[in-house]
This record gives C-alpha cells, sequence and structure tokens, in this order.
C-alpha cells in the first residue's frame, strides 16, 4: 500500500474504516461523560491498561493452546470451532473456580501436550482444577503430573468415557490417600512417577501403588523415595537375579499365580511374612538379602510389617473413595481467602469481557499504524541513495504523518479508556 493511500486510511472523518471508529469514538466519549465527575482519569487509565493487558495475556495464553493442538487459523476464527468452545471453557473456569481464566488456559494447553483431544481437553480441565485446588499444586503442575501418571499406570485410554471416569478415579484415590497417611498429592505424584510403566505388571496398581506409599509414608519414607523402593521391590520380584530365583524356589515362593500374572502386593507380603515367621532372624536376613535390594530393605520391611490391618484400613478407603477429590477443594476452599481468590478470578473474567470488546477496535488501528510505519521506512531506505533533497523530503513527511497518526490515535485512545470505565461503574 502506498504512503498516501495509508495515510487516507487513518483518517477518520475521511474513509470509511475511520468512520467506523469514528462513530465508536462517539459512543466511548458519551458514555465517559456520564462518569467523568465520578471516577479520576488516572484510575480509568489504569482500569483500561488493566483490562487490555489481561485479555492480551488471555489471548495469548489461548494462542498457544491452538498452536500446541496444531489448529489452523481458520479453525482459530471460525465462531462455533473447536477454539472458540476451548476458549469458552476456560473462560467459563476462570468465572466458577479459584483459578484464573489465564491458568485456565495454560492448563488446556498441558492437557493437548498429552495428546488430548479437544472434547476430553473440556471434559478434563474440570477434573484438574479440583484436584489442584484440592491439592494446593499449581494448575500446570497438576496437569502435567496427572497426565504422565495415568499414562504411566495404562489409564489413558482414548475412549473419552474410559478416560474421564480414570482420570476421576485417580484424583479421587490422590486425594483421600492425602489424608489417611503421612503423605500429601504432590508426594503422591513423585513417589508413582517413579515406578511409571513397571507397575503395570500389578493387578490394580493404582490401589495397590497409593497403599504400598502411604505406608511407606507413614514410616518417613516419602515422594521419590518411596517410589524408587517399590520400582525395585517389582523388579525383584518380576526379574530376580539367579540368586535371587534360587532363594525363593528354596522358600517356597513365587510371586506370580497359576496362570503367570502377578498376585496382589498384600497376598505376597503376608505369604511371605508366614514363611518369614518359621525362621531366625539371622535366616530371614540372609533370604532377603538374596532376594531385595539391600538399600530397600527399610522400605520392605515397613511394608511386610503393616501388610495386614493398615492395609485393610488404606484399601477400605480407598474402596469408597468417591468424591474425595471434590469435597477436598469444597473444605480447602471454604474460607475468607479462598472467597477472595474466586473474587479475583471473576475480575479478570469481567476484564476480559471488557477487552473482548475494545479489541475489534483496537488492533485494526494498531495493525494500520504498523503498516504505516513499515511504509515510512521504506520511502527513508528507498530515497536515502537517491537524492538528498528527495531524502529530507522524506523525513519531513514521516515527521508530519507521525505527528498527524500521534494526534488522531492519543484522542481515540483517550476515549477508549473512558468507555472502559463506563462499562464497569455502570
Amino acid at each position: 500500500m502506498k504512503l498516501l493511500d495509508l495515510v487516507a486510511k487513518l483518517s477518520f472523518d475521511d474513509s470509511e474504516f475511520g468512520s467506523g471508529v469514528k462513530k465508536s469514538e462517539n459512543s466511548i466519549t458519551s458514555l465517559g461523560k456520564t462518569i467523568a465527575g465520578v471516577v479520576s482519569a488516572g484510575a480509568i487509565l489504569k482500569l483500561g491498561k488493566d483490562a487490555i493487558n489481561t485479555g492480551m495475556n488471555f489471548d495469548s495464553a489461548m494462542s498457544q493452546v491452538a498452536a500446541t493442538m496444531g489448529l489452523t487459523q481458520d479453525e482459530i476464527n471460525s465462531t462455533d470451532g473447536v477454539f472458540q468452545k476451548l476458549r469458552t471453557t476456560a473462560l467459563d473456569m476462570g468465572s466458577s473456580t479459584k483459578f484464573s481464566a489465564s491458568e485456565a488456559a495454560e492448563g488446556l494447553n498441558y492437557l493437548a501436550m498429552s495428546g488430548m483431544d479437544a472434547d476430553t481437553m473440556m471434559k478434563a480441565l474440570p477434573i484438574t482444577l479440583q484436584m489442584a485446588g484440592a491439592s494446593g499444586i499449581d494448575l500446570a503442575t497438576t496437569c502435567d503430573k496427572l497426565t504422565n501418571i495415568m499414562s504411566a499406570l495404562g489409564l489413558a485410554s482414548k475412549d473419552s468415557a474410559t478416560y474421564m471416569n480414570n482420570m476421576g478415579t485417580v484424583t479421587d484415590v490422590f486425594a483421600l490417600t492425602s489424608t489417611k497417611a503421612n503423605t500429601d498429592v504432590m508426594g503422591l505424584y513423585e513417589s508413582i512417577s517413579q515406578v511409571g510403566a513397571t507397575a503395570r505388571v500389578m493387578q490394580n496398581p493404582l490401589s495397590e501403588l497409593s497403599i504400598a506409599t502411604g505406608i511407606l509414608a507413614d514410616n518417613d519414607i516419602q515422594a521419590s523415595e518411596a517410589g524408587t523402593i517399590l520400582r525395585n521391590l517389582l523388579l525383584s520380584l518380576t526379574a530376580p537375579t539367579d540368586s535371587a530365583k534360587k532363594a525363593m524356589d528354596e522358600l517356597g515362593f513365587s510371586a506370580f499365580d497359576t496362570n503367570g500374572e502377578l498376585r496382589p502386593m498384600q497376598d505376597i507380603l503376608q505369604e511371605l511374612n508366614e514363611k518369614f515367621s518359621q525362621m531366625t532372624t539371622e535366616e530371614k536376613m540372609n533370604i532377603m538379602n538374596k532376594i531385595f535390594n539391600k538399600t530397600d530393605l527399610k522400605g520392605i520391611n515397613a511394608l511386610l510389617g503393616e501388610s495386614g490391618d493398615r492395609w485393610d484400613e488404606l484399601e477400605i478407603a480407598i474402596d469408597n473413595c468417591e468424591g474425595s477429590a471434590e469435597q477436598m477443594y469444597k473444605t480447602q476452599n471454604d474460607n475468607l481467602k479462598g472467597s477472595l481468590t474466586e473474587l479475583s478470578s471473576a475480575v479478570e473474567g469481567l476484564k476480559i469481557a471488557i477487552s473482548d470488546k475494545l479489541t475489534p477496535v483496537i488492533r485494526p488501528v494498531v495493525d494500520a499504524i504498523t503498516e504505516f510505519a513499515q511504509e515510512i521506512t521504506k520511502v527513508i531506505q528507498g530515497a536515502e541513495d537517491a537524492n538528498p533533497v528527495l531524502e529530507a523530503l522524506a523525513m519531513v513527511l514521516a515527521v508530519l504523518a507521525g505527528a498527524f497518526v500521534a494526534v488522531k490515535i492519543s484522542s481515540f485512545i483517550s476515549s477508549l479508556v473512558s468507555m472502559v470505565g463506563a462499562l464497569v461503574l455502570t
């Protein structure tokens, strides 16, 4: 576009573009006058700036979601497409939970990184928000850890309904375990992350690992240390060394049933306890040193010692844990701090709503100014090696055009700010 065409485009009085903006400016000015005597210009300016910045940050976070999902520009621009549905979901979560819309958008991005489709992401977000709110862990970490553990334990089904059911179960089990044992949700994440896919050989890895982690935590063995012991325990039982296999055979013990499947962990521990009870301490330690790593014996002994009533207690609680994450979330946030946090999230939603109204008006102006500046640069660069008179002329034109735009845009933005204040107060 030629430089003079750009100048004409930016004339608010003489172009179709300018006419539309002028109408907006008049409406803005009218609204602004209704509060002119109530709110100071500084307060209005700050509110307008906050609204625009909040909206920009949220849109930037949602653009990252779109990029992670590989959405096309047409999909992003569609008014009833998947991107707008995701955006609405983030806004809804921001207005109804302790988390802001921008945090919800960040959570969506982590869910997208796990390979979820849009429909599953929208259903999974409320669950991850609830888990994060219940545990006190930031939303991004919760999404990351939760999806990783589900993948490791083989619970990340491609079927959306199954995935949601599994995710709800994981959050309930973690929430319940953190209230019944000397651990917290992050400790459970770290522990079970260490076991990883090794635990898939277990009949019920989520429940059994949570119980075992809880027992180890009660014995001051927590987080990654507990997870390492559990991983080594499983490897010792399922892939024993030659000497360990010989010791098991002499003991008349096998970790597998007649069908070749790993037996429940409690059954394994209780059988070992029964066999060890018939030995002297020296004989018991000799066998244990052959089957298990010496560095893991502290944890193994803790599990053996708690494989009866304590194991049963945790198992019964976990079997009846449905709704634990939701209840924990409500309890954690049923206080003034929780109310203020939710208020902050609601205010952010208001700012984004204001920004959504202003952005369609402001963005074309910004784009036009950018194009204008680029054209001025081209003129100056093109005249540099030609004629000194032309170079000077281009510089004068640039200064005059810049002054013209500065005056008009300054007036326009001032009116926009007034509108922001009116929208908030009316």
